[in-house]
């Protein structure tokens, strides 16, 4: 997502894709990795957790 925030001109260039759009995606993207980021993954539950 950095690199496409640090450097997206060649996607705006021809008109097909507008910068409001490229800052909503990167938001969106952006938000869903956060929210995978505040939940453990299910192999951390197997070394502590597992019966």
């Amino acid at each position: 997502m950095q690199a496409l925030e640090n450097d997206h001109g060649f996607l705006t260039e021809s008109g097909f894709f507008t910068e409001d759009f490229i800052e909503n995606w990167i938001d969106y993207k952006l938000n869903k990795t956060k929210q995978l980021q505040l939940r453990p993954h299910p192999y951390e539950f197997y070394p502590y957790y597992d019966a």
